[in-house]
């Protein structure tokens, strides 16, 4: 079901039993020029020549941002007020919690749950949550030099409103507690908390969730 009110902008490869809410835009474009305050566009607007593919039984509730040239695997859930950039990939069975941005050129594991923000190119493996901020470093850069992005390994943790800053890579199983600013790899399977983030110990012994679902 797609509601009429959604915006299709280029061509969309839609999956069965797909739902896409109220007022989503499909395709978004890569560069688009907004309307000036007159209300009249550019004349060097055009709409997305190249779309979107969303897999089968995907879920796109209400004002969802899919840009051009990005895939949805199946089973995936957008919650209300997502933004999807170009050129990402979304594994099967992963959640994009309300609000989150993820940016151009990401790709997102099998069962991650992910909020917050997430930069150009990060790679987010299986079985991931996070819910802090992915950004780039931004020392001495350079215009159209493109910036090394975070990773983050299957079933790691990143907390709410913790900031992961640069090319550095989280291992598999880490958690990085809520309100940690991590500027450097974290080991495999250990915990990181403070500002700057540092390795106090082993990672929650509960933390299961959700690499239970991941073969």
């Amino acid at each position: 079901m797609i509601d009429t009110s959604a915006i299709l902008s280029g061509p969309v490869e839609v999956g069965a039993q797909v739902y896409v809410g109220p007022y989503c835009v499909l395709g978004f474009p890569a560069s688009v020029v907004l309307p000036s305050e007159n209300g009249t566009r550019d004349a060097n607007f055009r709409p997305s020549s190249r779309g979107v593919t969303i897999g089968a039984q995907a879920q796109l509730m209400s004002h969802v941002v899919i840009s051009e040239g990005t895939v949805i695997d199946d089973d995936v859930w957008c919650d209300h007020h997502t933004y999807i950039g170009c050129d990402t990939r979304i594994a099967q069975g992963a959640q994009i919690l309300y609000g989150a941005k993820v940016y151009h050129r990401v790709s997102i594991g099998r069962g991650a749950w992910i909020g917050g923000f997430t930069c150009n190119d990060a790679i987010i493996e299986d079985a991931t949550v996070v819910l802090g901020q992915l950004v780039h470093k931004f020392r001495d850069a350079t215009v159209g030099v493109p910036e090394k992005s975070p990773i983050i390994r299957k079933s790691a943790f990143v907390g709410m409103n913790a900031f992961i800053i640069g090319g550095i890579e989280v291992g598999c199983g880490a958690y990085i507690a809520g309100g940690a600013v991590l500027t450097r790899s974290a080991k495999p399977g250990r915990l990181y908390t403070g500002a700057p983030a540092k390795e106090v110990g082993r990672a929650p012994s509960g933390f299961s969730f959700p690499k239970n679902n991941i073969p």
